[in-house]
């Protein structure tokens, strides 16, 4: 599984707007012995996105929930440690993601589902 985060992390860097964020979550992703440590990881990216969207939505909150959704994935793969209860992602946490990817590859076609 982390293996699998790990890639889709990567598509991701270089063009995100908050590096930091994304280097967090990464290192968190490639070491499995750390994943434990998930969830504080989510309460720290959870910070980050509610703290920006009283701004405006955008591309960076996208990257939020993405990472939430990487740190909820890895803290749920730790066998010793009672699953972080996914977030129900509404139709504007959708929207962010087609943001996020639609900021990546403008000029692909994308389907939304």
């Amino acid at each position: 599984m982390g293996k699998v985060i790990l890639k889709l992390l990567t598509i991701f860097e270089g063009r995100i707007p908050d590096p930091e964020s994304h280097a967090i979550v990464t290192k968190l992703a490639a070491n499995p012995g750390q994943w434990s440590a998930g969830h504080d990881v989510f309460d720290e990216i959870r910070r980050r996105l509610v703290s920006h969207q009283w701004v405006r939505v955008s591309v960076q909150d996208a990257q939020y929930c993405f990472e939430e959704s990487c740190c909820q994935a890895i803290y749920n793969g730790t066998i010793l440690s009672p699953p972080l209860i996914p977030v129900r992602h509404s139709s504007s946490s959708l929207k962010q993601w087609s943001c996020l990817v639609r900021s990546m590859w403008p000029s692909q076609t994308l389907y939304e589902y």
